[in-house]
C-alpha cells in the first residue's frame, strides 16, 4: 500500500541524516551538508504533496487530519528531536566562537 510505503520511506530519509556527520574534512562537510540539505528538501516536498493531497485522504490515504503524513511526521517520527539536537548544537558552536 502507498501510504505504508511513504511512511517507510520517511523513515528512512530521518534515519539517513544520522549518518551524516560533521567532518573536519572541508570536502567531506561540503557532502554531507549537500546531503542534508536533498533530505530535508525531499521531506519538505512529501508533506507538500501530504497538504495537496489531504481532500483525497492524503498520501496516507486518510481524511483524519490526526492521522496526516503531517501529524505522522511529526508525532510519531524521531525528525523533530533531530532537529532540535542540531540546533542546539549550532547554538553551541556559535556560542563557542562568538567573542564578546
Amino acid at each position: 500500500r502507498f501510504s505504508k510505503t511513504v511512511l517507510e520511506g520517511w523513515e528512512t530519509l530521518v534515519s539517513n541524516l544520522s549518518r551524516f556527520q560533521q567532518e573536519k574534512d572541508e570536502e567531506a562537510m561540503d557532502t554531507n551538508l549537500k546531503g542534508v540539505d536533498n533530505t530535508l528538501s525531499l521531506m519538505e516536498n512529501i508533506l507538500e504533496l501530504d497538504s495537496i493531497a489531504a481532500p483525497q485522504g492524503g498520501i496516507i490515504g486518510t481524511t483524519d487530519h490526526s492521522r496526516s503524513a503531517a501529524a505522522y511526521m511529526t508525532s510519531e517520527s524521531t525528525i523533530v528531536s533531530w532537529l532540535f539536537v542540531q540546533i542546539e548544537s549550532l547554538q553551541n558552536d556559535t556560542t563557542t566562537y562568538s567573542t564578546p
